[in-house]
């Protein structure tokens, strides 16, 4: 009842603005009469009539309650300017709303809450009033604090008694996230509305989210039509079954399974029992919900009167590509025959429900794939802006949950995107709709997806990768006997064809788009007529022949009927002879137009009968084509064979029987959809070909020409996943190209297409087994699963999707592999991500039961699992053990870098960052390794072996990195006392190890060496064979700088064969490049090349980068001596850019002083040009650096003699061999040398240049006393140029020569 207003009030003294609703303001004032505060409610001006009614109806429905959780009621009036107004108990405290976002309340708390609420509610439902509109923000908690609540705004209420001012049909009223299915749909609602918006309160007060999570109004409300509500134990594990079970009941999607009002709510919340009071977790990750693993109590729902909710096993729910249309109506309503047409379009299987504002929105794919989901929403989408030119529509495809739980989620939410774009009479696609669409309707694409312009009927529309067309390649045998059928056809005409199947995606339509492409060009073109198989055909009133024929003749549906006919006449007219111009009727028959009969009595006589009609329709269709070939061969392509029309394989096999035509027929369908096939054109002249997937070479060039910036390991990668499917390769490269590595939508519709075809039992066996990976047991899928798995196993190898092996690396266990990466990839995806953690955890519990020693492996399923803390000590005893057992460094580091992506703390911490810095290190990643070994130095106990490997690598990196002085003081205080003391030897050892590089580029070769000899005799005392290796590296860099090569290649083989003792491939490799570079001094070229190699095929298999430029670098000086310059140089190179992406600086400038040498020698044009700036930049790049300074003015000095600018060479020279005495240099010396004496002898200075010649001779006499191994000696002396070169100069110049025994 409307209440009455008096006159103007001024009861009320108004204090200031406390806030806003939807129709008024809220002011806080001071009753006049009692002296209490107030809220005063004050409609504005602006009003409507529509809702002032509605502030009248609040007045109305508070007036009249009263009730301790409702705002109580004071008194209404109207104000002095005239404005309606009521005034209300003033409340201290908060909105739920304003709560939640501050400190939301723990789940006892908000039971009590919710349970207060429906019971305030039930007084209102007594009345048979509806509120409406329950949200958060209507719940307020009194002072704040508590679970004291009043019920407040009643704005919108539905009334008892119908006014003049009911809600129109479409309206929205209500909060979005808080509203019912039926309001969603716009259907008359009753008081189980305020129950579904009070669970839905409940839902998010007690799991932290709503129902339905979403930013899109429209997408919200198809999931509320659509789709069943999640279980809250989904979300948050602690929710117990009775709570969960109320909940569920109250926001059930049919209205028949809520309780009937908010008292029977009220009371089986006060049912529920115990509760903890903890707040909703802010992690909304899916670890942060873990499911009950196969063996504890599944969830279930029993309560009487609730709709039955089957008990749920991890993975036993499927997720599925599905594909949705977002209908946009704009006001206006379909008539009865678009309304029939669109739902035939759509098919049974598809939902399609109202929505308000005039919205549709439909879901296909749900149940069971046809394969032909997203052309039907396109279809559907072109039917509905045909009949309504302002209306507008979207499609898209995306994930879903197989049932009504997220049926359509991520689709809808990809639809409402893009209908946003969407201009009047327009239909929109997302991007992986787009895909699946090209070739079968024409699009106009851009960045977002795309306009679909409307079907190609032709299917001549050419499928483009990456907006350009690819090459059809690894075909040309199939092609080329397509062709030579044609050939037969042209040379004998005699009807013939072929059949080509394939499974989905293999190329059947690259195959068919490149025969026509080469038809249309051959000697004699024939007339092609294109058709194609469609799901809906089947049950059509029109054969794809049909329609085939209504394209030739120009037909377009909605056209006259009259004038339909005298098309048909005037085509016939146009090709057949006057005598023959009857079949017209019949050919109308044919292609859907409707003849008149009056006068023309076969046509009538054979409408009478079915049989007279069948042959005459045979007749006209034979005597059609046989004028038409007349003309040109006729060509019939038929795609979509499998899913063609009774009529149209029937018409086909008739024509295929006639003698004398010259027509033919190229038919191409799926192998899997072939049982209707089987028998098919079998009497006829019709070859079978089954078409291979591509060959790995074939599916290299296509991705070739897609991405040809793409380097090998990854083309390899997408080639081996796609496993020789064409779709799957070309959904793959489009992923790739945008930096994606997920597994495309279009490519799990297809597998899940195959999948669809198994029982729902089959299919959870195999997302059991691809939790494990590539590889799975059937012990550890039964673990999973808690049955026998054996019969589905049987038929999962039976269709070919996994496989036996025949031997299995865990005992008593079958072993099984997906024959398909991608099948494993599409079964992975189906499962729900909150199963996934529960399963990863099931998958790591057996593995580790049966004895798997793979810490990696476990790992990875502890930390998919959201056992973090596991998952982090497990991946640090996973990175030594993949270390050891010779993996690549790359996955070591990831196992690193994923143990402390777990939040690894303390000990478990510091082992991991080690690691890195160690890994980090070998891989060439110095300033990484460097921050990582000095985290782990902070975190570790001082003094302790941890810290001391921490204090190692980062010495060993700032060395490396060209700071040998921070570097060796770091080492040399890490041995100082107290620590010295507190270490074990082998780290002790290793430390004085690290010492000896540092030492040496300080120019200390001296002590260089005693600091060596105390590391290798510390090492072999403490027994600690990793320490001995180390000692042993170290010791061969001094010698190495002591001009010793033949120890250098006794100490290496002994470095080599220690280090493959212990399966340390990285100190063996550093062996080999030692005694590989040793041997290039010697002059042994030929034996350093084959030790070069082994030492680069070991680091590039390791990912070792440092090592691996260490090796070309080197082999790249045998390649050059051998007479190889070309080669030499490119290793230069090479090794030139890996020192600068690793920021190792010795090596980046002895790439470049190498480079400079080995140009000087080829002395190609413009190689002086090149070596000269080379040798410039190392002379500014080695200012700091004494030892490389020398080597710099070398290389330089040798340029310019070789360019003839002699001066300049005698005063470089001269200073580079002026600094060997106190930079000593590990190489060139000879070159050093023969250098200044060449220059002088150019210029003319014979006597300095002789002074130089006899201290040469010397030094280099007393150097080959050093060699120890005579054949070292013999081959130092003549194979090495320079050394051979100053040998010559001191005979001839000097008669100087060694004696004998040197």
């Amino acid at each position: 009842m409307v209440p009455e207003f008096s006159q103007a009030s001024d009861r009320f003294l108004i204090e200031g603005r406390a806030g806003s609703g939807g129709m008024g303001d809220i002011y806080k004032a001071t009753d006049q009469l009692t002296g209490q505060e107030v809220a005063l409610k004050l409609l504005r001006d602006s009003a409507t009539p529509q809702e002032r009614v509605r502030f009248m109806r609040e007045i109305a429905i508070l007036a009249d309650l009263r009730h301790p959780n409702i705002v109580q009621y004071i008194t209404h009036g109207t104000w002095n300017d005239g404005r309606l107004f009521f005034a209300m108990e003033w409340l201290d405290g908060e909105d739920l709303g304003q709560r939640q976002r501050r400190a939301p309340l723990g789940m006892r708390d908000a039971v009590e809450v919710v349970r207060r609420s429906s019971a305030a509610m039930a007084a209102i439902h007594a009345r048979n009033v509806v509120h409406r509109d329950l949200k958060l923000s209507n719940i307020f908690l009194v002072r704040g604090k508590g679970t004291a609540i009043k019920l407040i705004d009643f704005g919108v209420v539905k009334p008892p008694v119908p006014d003049e001012y009911q809600t129109e049909r479409g309206t929205i009223i209500g909060t979005p996230h808080f509203m019912a299915p039926e309001q969603a749909r716009g259907e008359p609602i009753d008081e189980r509305a305020d129950v579904y918006s009070l669970g839905a309160v409940l839902f998010r007060l007690v799991t932290g989210r709503n129902v339905f999570e979403t930013e899109h109004v429209i997408a919200l409300l198809g999931r509320l039509v659509l789709e069943d509500p999640p279980n809250p134990q989904s979300i948050r594990f602690d929710v117990p079954e009775a709570l969960a079970d109320v909940i569920l009941r109250s926001v059930a999607r049919n209205r028949e399974g809520r309780f009937e009002n908010s008292g029977e709510l009220a009371r089986a919340l006060a049912r529920v029992g115990q509760l903890n009071n903890d707040p909703p977790a802010t992690d909304r990750s899916s670890a942060s919900a873990v499911r009950s693993l196969p063996g504890q109590k599944p969830i279930t729902i029993t309560d009487a009167g609730a709709p039955p909710v089957p008990a749920s096993r991890p993975g036993s729910a499927e997720r599925r590509v599905v594909a949705s249309v977002l209908f946009e109506l704009a006001g206006a309503r379909l008539d009865a025959e678009a309304d029939r047409k669109l739902r035939a379009v759509l098919g049974d299987d598809t939902r399609l429900e109202p929505l308000l504002d005039q919205q549709m929105v439909a879901v296909l794919g749900v149940e069971h794939s046809r394969g032909d989901e997203v052309m039907r929403a396109a279809r559907a989408a072109l039917v509905v802006t045909q009949a309504l030119p302002t209306a507008r529509a979207a499609v898209a495809i995306g994930l879903a949950i197989r049932g009504r739980a997220n049926l359509a989620g991520q689709a809808l939410e990809r639809a409402v995107g893009q209908i946003e774009l969407a201009s009047p009479g327009t239909v929109r696609v997302d991007t992986h709709a787009a895909s699946a669409l090209e070739g079968r309707f024409v699009l106009q694409a851009d960045a977002r997806g795309g306009v679909l312009l409307r079907e190609d009927t032709s299917g001549f529309v050419a499928r483009q990768l990456l907006g350009r067309p690819t090459p059809t390649v690894g075909r040309e045998k199939e092609i080329a006997l397509l062709q030579g059928i044609y050939g037969e056809l042209l040379e004998d005409a005699t009807p013939r064809g072929a059949l080509v199947l394939g499974a989905v995606g293999i190329g059947k339509s690259r195959v068919r788009s490149e025969l026509v492409q080469r038809l249309e060009v051959a000697p004699v073109r024939p007339e092609l007529l294109i058709c194609r198989g469609d799901s809906l055909s089947q049950t059509s009133s029109l054969s794809a022949l049909g329609r085939a024929l209504r394209a030739v003749m120009g037909l377009q549906d909605g056209e006259a009927p009259a004038d339909q006919v005298l098309k048909v006449r005037r085509h016939v007219a146009s090709r057949l002879p006057p005598g023959q111009r009857f079949v017209a009727g019949f050919l109308g028959e044919l292609v859907g137009v409707t003849f008149p009969d009056q006068d023309d009595e076969p046509l009538r006589a054979a409408r009478a009968s079915a049989e007279l009609m069948q042959a005459r329709l045979r007749m006209s269709l034979e005597a059609y084509i046989r004028a038409e070939a007349d003309r040109a061969p006729q060509v019939l392509v038929l795609e979509d064979v499998h899913w063609a029309d009774d009529t149209t394989l029937e018409m086909v096999d008739w024509l295929l029987g006639c003698a004398d035509l010259r027509f033919a027929v190229f038919a191409f369908g799926r192998t899997e959809l072939a049982s209707r096939l089987g028998g098919l054109w079998e009497r006829r002249a019709i070859t079978r070909l089954s078409l291979a997937p591509l060959s790995p070479l074939a599916a290299d060039r296509l991705v070739s020409a897609a991405l040809p910036g793409m380097d090998a390991a990854t083309r390899t990668n997408l080639v081996k996943r796609a496993d020789g499917n064409a779709l799957f390769l070309e959904e793959l490269v489009r992923c790739a190209a945008e930096g994606r590595n997920e597994l495309p939508l279009t490519v799990q519709a297809v597998v899940q297409l195959r999948l669809d075809r198994m029982s729902s039992k089959v299919r959870e066996v195999l997302r059991a087994a691809s939790v494990f990976g590539q590889s799975f047991w059937t012990g550890g899928v039964t673990a999973l699963i808690g049955r026998s798995v054996g019969l589905e196993l049987s038929e999962l190898f039976a269709a070919e999707i996994v496989a036996r092996q025949p031997e299995s690396r865990i005992a008593g266990e079958d072993e099984w592999i997906f024959r398909q990466a991608l099948v494993r990839d599409a079964a992975y995806e189906a499962i729900l991500d909150e199963d996934r953690a529960a399963l990863h955890l099931a998958a790591g519990n057996w593995l580790e039961s049966v004895g798997d020693v793979d810490a990696g492996l476990i790992a990875r399923h502890a930390d998919a699992g959201g056992a973090h803390e596991r998952a982090a000590r497990l991946y640090a005893r996973a990175t030594k053990q993949a270390y050891t057992n010779g993996a690549q460094l790359e996955t070591a580091l990831e196992l690193a870098n994923r143990g402390l992506a777990c939040g690894a703390a303390g000990e478990v911490r510091v082992q991991l960052l080690v690691a890195r810095a160690q890994f980090s290190i070998f891989m060439g990643r110095l300033l990484d390794g460097i921050a990582a070994a000095e985290e782990a130095a902070q975190l570790a106990r001082a003094g302790s072996d941890m810290w001391g490997e921490a204090q190692r690598l980062a010495a060993a990196a700032l060395i490396e990195s060209g700071r040998a002085a921070e570097g060796d003081d770091r080492a040399a205080r890490a041995l100082t006392p107290p620590y010295a003391n507190t270490l074990s030897p082998p780290i002790r050892a290793s430390l004085l190890a690290v010492r000896v590089r540092g030492l040496v580029d300080r120019l200390q070769p001296g002590e260089a060496m005693r600091v060596a000899n105390d590391a290798v005799e510390a090492a072999r005392a403490s027994g600690a064979s990793e320490a001995l290796v180390r000692a042993l590296d170290a010791r061969l860099f001094a010698i190495a700088h002591m001009n010793d090569p033949s120890e250098v290649v006794t100490t290496g083989a002994s470095l080599i064969e220690v280090a493959e003792s212990i399966s340390d491939i990285a100190f063996a490799t550093r062996g080999r490049l030692n005694v590989g570079s040793a041997l290039n001094h010697l002059g042994m070229f030929e034996e350093a090349q084959s030790m070069l190699e082994r030492a680069l095929f070991d680091a590039r298999a390791r990912r070792m980068r440092i090592l691996e430029a260490f090796a070309l670098h080197n082999l790249g000086m045998s390649y050059a001596r051998l007479g190889n310059l070309d080669l030499g140089i490119d290793h230069q190179r090479q090794a030139a850019r890996i020192a600068d992406e690793t920021n190792a600086a010795r090596l980046r400038v002895n790439t470049r002083i190498y480079e400079t040498i080995f140009l000087v020698w080829r002395g190609a044009p413009g190689d002086l040009a090149t070596a000269l700036s080379l040798a410039r930049w190392a002379i500014e790049e080695t200012r700091a650096q004494p030892a490389l300074q020398v080597l710099a003015l070398f290389a330089l000095s040798r340029v310019q003699l070789a360019r003839r600018a002699v001066d300049a060479a005698v005063e470089t020279a001269r200073d580079a061999n002026a600094r060997l005495a106190s930079a000593p240099v590990e190489e060139w010396e000879e070159g050093i040398r023969v250098t200044l004496i060449e220059a002088l002898l150019s210029v003319g200075e014979d006597e300095e240049a002789n002074a130089v010649l006899d201290a040469a001779f010397t030094a280099l006499t007393e150097r080959v006393h050093t060699i120890r191994m005579p054949h070292h000696r013999e081959a130092f002396v003549r194979r090495n140029e320079e050394v051979y070169r100053i040998v010559q100069y001191a005979y001839h110049r000097l008669g100087r020569y060694f004696q004998a025994g040197t």
